[in-house]
């Protein structure tokens, strides 16, 4: 498709895997060794670090205001030294004739005249503004490639977040695991997920819809074959460890193709009706329902996962996820 847009979702992807993995795992392993408060202490400095990242993040189009192209800088340069010189002087100045006459006079306008016309093109911005306020939202809620997409979000944050919830839980119940232990494991999910890029790269050549489809037929055997950890063996430990390296590795190719597609639904729509979004765009507002997305998945996750886990037990909860991964391919 030309664009880099899957790759750089990707590497968006591994650091969103690092935060949700591995925060519970570092806040757990401080707990143990520090005590409850100190684990709002680390939170409390990784905030304030993000706060000073931001502050001294400088955007694209604010930069360019103060910094030029050195290339542009030495065309400017050459034109001025070129315009300068006696030659382009002498070539630059009107030949004086008596019969080259300038009209000086400014032309006569009628102030009715002007005050309609301002008054109609008033009028005529104020409508076009009240026409076209509310569309872009109006419009990217009408693309069913967009509500796929943020549906397939929804139902992949809810595993993710949900299997962070219960997994750290399941593995201390039945191995006898401290946070260490637990930390080892949540790699196993974590270290293949920077396959990521990989999937945004065949999202951007082939489009979004077979990578994340494949993602999600691939993630399905996965979580079902998690059920068959029942026992407190090293072959049952080997088990867990192998079918939760294959779910990092089918994971990010079904999420990395899904934020990429936001972007694809946006350019489609632009290079079908050119200003729809105007000038600005709406990659901000679409990513915007991707937080929410992703955030609702986030709350509905861990209540679902642990009333599964509470009531029916370890491996419904496999199979109910795994049964869940199906309604997305479905759309």
């Amino acid at each position: 498709m030309g664009s880099k847009v899957g790759v750089a979702m990707g590497y968006i992807n591994i650091s969103m895997s690092i935060a949700l993995l591995l925060a519970p795992v570092i806040g757990g392993v401080v707990y143990n060794h520090a005590g409850y408060y100190a684990v709002f202490y680390v939170a409390f400095g990784v905030v304030g670090l993000d706060i000073v990242l931001r502050l001294l993040m400088i955007e694209k189009k604010i930069a360019r205001q103060w910094i030029r192209e050195p290339e542009a800088v030495a065309e400017n340069s050459q034109d001025d030294v070129e315009k300068t010189s006696p030659a382009n002087i002498l070539d630059t100045q009107p030949p004086r004739s008596s019969t080259n006459i300038i009209n000086t006079e400014a032309p006569v306008v009628d102030p009715a005249a002007e005050a309609s016309d301002r008054d109609e093109q008033g009028n005529g911005s104020k409508e076009s503004q009240g026409k076209h306020r509310g569309r872009p939202i109006i419009t990217l809620l009408k693309s069913t490639r967009l509500l796929a997409a943020l549906y397939g979000i929804l139902v992949e944050s809810g595993i993710l977040i949900g299997f962070d919830a219960v997994l750290a839980l399941f593995v201390r119940g039945l191995f006898g695991w401290n946070s260490t232990a637990v930390a080892v494991l949540f790699l196993a999910l974590f270290l293949p997920g920077f396959v990521a890029p990989l999937a945004g790269w065949l999202s951007d050549r082939y489009g979004a819809k077979w990578p994340s489809f494949a993602g999600f037929v691939a993630t399905i055997p996965v979580l079902i074959s998690l059920r068959f950890v029942t026992e407190n063996t090293i072959q049952h430990k080997a088990l867990l460890a192998v079918l939760l390296a294959l779910a990092g590795v089918t994971l990010p190719f079904s999420m990395t193709p899904l934020m990429a597609e936001i972007s694809y639904v946006i350019e489609a729509e632009e290079a079908k009706n050119p200003g729809i979004f105007g000038e600005k765009g709406v990659y901000g507002l679409a990513y915007g329902l991707f937080n929410m997305a992703f955030a609702l998945g986030g709350i509905i996750g861990p209540i679902w996962a642990g009333y599964v886990v509470k009531s029916a037990g370890w491996g419904t909860l496999t199979w109910n996820f795994a049964l869940k991964l199906c309604e997305p391919q479905s759309i």
